[in-house]
């Protein structure tokens, strides 16, 4: 099936919801709207990768292929990371002293030559390797590729929690020791970024399967979507304290059935989406979710959420309404920032061929 697809709304929308979910992650909990059930907002970027792999037959390992992914996911992470190290030296020089934005400048260089990354950029490298291990499996049968990705999960997932239990280096400590750690925890995140791969492909076969059933395709992707997501809901405080990004799991079971639940959920309300009438609400979804990269590495490191809720907060009460508004704000700037970036150069900074 090798096919050159276009877009599929569907999986822009699951990817614009888990963008939003990321965002509203990002809010510090007493002014997150929605503060539980959310576990799907990183994984499923891994579970659609893994999708879009399948869907294009994209499975070659060849010197061209880790080339272009390399330029299409690993130099956004060294331009941003660049840009942020140099404007936040700048910064830190002029509200404090240089002392100081020479010893951030030491630590935001240290974790992104480690691979932790600069806040929401540690997604990047972890893609990059977790793809091209993907790539190694891809060529294989469908039954053995599913059982080497899981078993590759599941190790890692392992390996995540010992690491959590037994040891508390924080990785920002410059030494050589905290350099190798930090590394193994990028591979520890790639390895069960390949479980969520294969989740992504095997999710995607129950999709094919429920569209044979024309008539009846709407409602069965929204109660199998509203069903999972009521059990993420209610599975949720399994899932609190796990932290991907900091290769944090805290029960591999518990981690591994939340995070599935949570996918299975929006992938399905995102089918049921793409079926009905688009009006502002999905185009907005869609259009997040074509998006996405450049919503996840702005709106934590360069503080639009953290002014937007300064400034709502700053006028407003605390309360359910405040929390919707602050939250509005952050998706009105990250889209002038996203018009801004792909009609001007900043577009090469993402290598956007748009």
């Amino acid at each position: 099936m090798n096919i050159d697809i276009k877009r599929i709304d569907w999986l822009d929308i699951a990817k614009g919801i888990a963008i939003l979910s990321i965002i509203m992650v990002h809010f510090p909990g007493k002014y997150r709207p929605i503060s539980q059930g959310i576990t799907w907002h990183v994984s499923i970027f891994f579970s659609i990768t893994g999708i879009l792999l399948f869907l294009k037959s994209n499975s070659s390992i060849t010197t061209s292929e880790v080339k272009k992914d390399f330029i299409n996911i690993l130099w956004p992470y060294i331009s941003l990371s660049i840009i942020y190290i140099v404007l936040n030296f700048i910064v830190q020089y002029i509200l404090n002293d240089l002392s100081l934005a020479v010893n951030t400048t030491c630590e935001n260089i240290f974790l992104t030559i480690s691979g932790v990354g600069i806040g929401t950029l540690w997604f990047l490298p972890t893609l990059f390797i977790a793809k091209t291990i993907y790539r190694f499996l891809f060529f294989r049968e469908t039954i053995r590729r599913s059982i080497l990705a899981y078993l590759v999960m599941c190790v890692s997932l392992i390996c995540a929690y010992f690491l959590n239990k037994y040891c508390k280096s924080s990785e920002l400590d410059l030494c050589y020791k905290t350099f190798i750690l930090n590394l193994i925890k990028l591979f520890i995140q790639s390895g069960i970024a390949v479980g969520f791969m294969e989740i992504g492909i095997n999710i995607y076969y129950f999709v094919c399967l429920i569209e044979k059933e024309k008539k009846k395709l709407k409602c069965i992707f929204f109660f199998l979507g509203l069903l999972f997501l009521v059990i993420d809901v209610v599975c949720f405080k399994f899932y609190d304290g796990n932290d991907l990004r900091l290769a944090r799991i805290c029960n591999p079971f518990e981690y591994l059935i939340c995070s599935i639940f949570g996918i299975v959920a929006i992938i399905f309300l995102s089918c049921f989406l793409q079926k009905i009438y688009k009006n502002p609400i999905i185009s907005f979804l869609i259009y997040c979710g074509k998006n996405s990269l450049i919503i996840m590495t702005t709106h934590l490191e360069y503080r639009v959420v953290s002014i937007c809720i300064f400034v709502v907060f700053l006028f407003l009460p605390n309360c359910f309404i405040t929390k919707c508004l602050a939250f509005l704000l952050v998706c009105i700037i990250e889209i002038i920032i996203c018009e801004l970036v792909n009609r001007t150069f900043l577009k090469k900074v993402y290598f956007l061929n748009k």
